[in-house]
């Protein structure tokens, strides 16, 4: 579900990290970077964890 929305969550980080560096595109850039990758790095850790759908109640 989150790769599916990769494009849209680019575009929000980007507004993000717009909003709260000052108006310099290396410093957007430098932020937007390292909140992408976790974004990134939380896909792959979301495929790896078992899901929790066969669990007692």
């Amino acid at each position: 579900m989150l790769a599916k929305y990769r494009q849209y969550a680019f575009l929000i980080i980007m507004i993000v990290a717009a909003i709260i560096t000052p108006p310099d595109l290396m410093t957007l850039v430098l932020v937007t970077i390292p909140l992408y990758l976790l974004y990134e790095v939380s896909i792959i850790v979301s495929k790896n964890v078992p899901s929790n759908s066969n669990a007692e109640g």
